[in-house]
């Protein structure tokens, strides 16, 4: 029942997704190619917020990445071209 829920639920949420990302495409072929949509102000005021909203996600996660400041490790393993034995080779951050 839970696997159900949450395909249901990835499903609407990639809908409604596609179906703004079609709005707004359709909003900004409108206006592009109108020359009073334009000369209007407040249309194109309405899509610089419309973009600007769109970023605050992102904007929020780059902030918390900046305070978070644990140091990211890296461990890869490969085998040693002369010996063939197993190498764990690890990486970490420096600030």
């Amino acid at each position: 029942m839970k696997k159900r829920t949450v395909k249901i639920f990835k499903a609407i949420s990639g809908l409604t997704v596609l179906i703004f990302i079609l709005f707004f495409g359709f909003m900004l072929l409108v206006g592009v190619n109108s020359v009073d949509v334009l000369k209007d102000s407040i249309f194109m005021n309405r899509v610089a917020l419309i973009l600007g909203a769109l970023s605050i996600p992102g904007l929020l996660t780059q902030l918390l990445d900046i305070i978070h400041e644990d140091k990211k490790e890296f461990t890869a393993t490969t085998c040693c071209p002369n010996c063939k034995h197993n190498v764990e080779i690890r990486l970490s951050e420096k600030s």
